[in-house]
């Protein structure tokens, strides 16, 4: 029986976003959608508290993470907040405080809203001015995205990272990298998922050591090359970061998340 109590208290960063290799390992969008939605419940009922950074778009990873706390909630009758959502400064300028304080409303008591400056800064959401004609650059996404990935993994006491789109990113190099290495960096616990593709899957064969190596070409790769899989300081065995960092089954995946997790957030064997 999974015990409610091993992860509460403890606050888990979730990085994930659509892989463009899904078609070519026989899976879907929805197969992704649905293993980030069974890792997310599997978290949240070992007592975790959710972390994530993102827009509001409808049916995005934001609100299928805000439906599956609200579900939770209900099942268990548990009163916490079960998820925090970290808004980047470009992702809400072109919103009034009106409009974010109705979301914010709307998801309580489960989650949470939290409005990021350029820099990173907490900013009140009813401070909050709409300025429509602001158009962020190139720059500005880059910063603040930045800025944003440095809160998350600041506040958060470990990361999973699956998925990853390599093109079309916003920031300096696709998002799950970023949060990947800046986790890493910071010596936070850091679960690679590699087996749906994706951005996730070429970090996991990028680093060193790795006995496989795909040619893909993405801006900030080759900082993972010096990376080893005792810098992911997650608990695990190298020989269980491969069997989990490669497999897209869930049966395989969550028992040895929930033992890393437990190994180097409780300091259980």
């Amino acid at each position: 029986m999974l015990d409610a109590s091993k992860l509460s208290g403890k606050r888990i960063a979730v990085s994930v976003s659509d892989s463009p290799d899904l078609a070519q390992l026989g899976l879907s969008s929805q197969h992704l959608h649905q293993a980030m939605a069974e890792i997310a419940q599997y978290l949240l009922a070992s007592g975790a508290h959710l972390i994530y950074g993102g827009d509001l778009r409808a049916n995005g990873f934001t609100s299928i993470l805000f439906e599956l706390a609200a579900r939770y909630q209900n099942r268990s009758a548990e009163s916490r907040v079960m998820f925090t959502n970290y808004l980047p400064w470009a992702t809400h300028v072109g919103k009034s405080s009106d409009e974010l304080l109705a979301i914010q409303e709307e998801v309580e008591p489960y989650g949470k809203l939290v409005l990021l400056s350029e820099d990173g800064k907490e900013m009140p959401i009813k401070k909050k001015k709409k300025i429509a004609d602001e158009k962020p650059s190139p720059a500005a996404w880059a910063a603040c995205l930045t800025a944003m990935r440095d809160v998350t993994t600041e506040v958060a006491d470990a990361r999973v990272l699956l998925g990853g789109s390599v093109s079309g990113f916003l920031g300096s190099m696709p998002g799950i990298a970023e949060e990947a290495l800046i986790n890493i960096r910071k010596k936070k616990p850091t679960y690679l998922l590699g087996g749906f593709g994706g951005c996730a899957s070429d970090i996991v064969e990028t680093i060193a050591g790795s006995r496989r190596h795909s040619k893909r070409v993405w801006a900030g790769r080759k900082n993972f090359k010096a990376v080893t899989v005792k810098d992911l300081v997650n608990g695990l065995s190298p020989k269980r970061n491969e069997h989990m960092a490669t497999s897209p089954f869930l049966e395989v995946i969550i028992p040895y998340l929930l033992s890393g997790l437990d190994h180097k957030l409780n300091g259980r064997q």
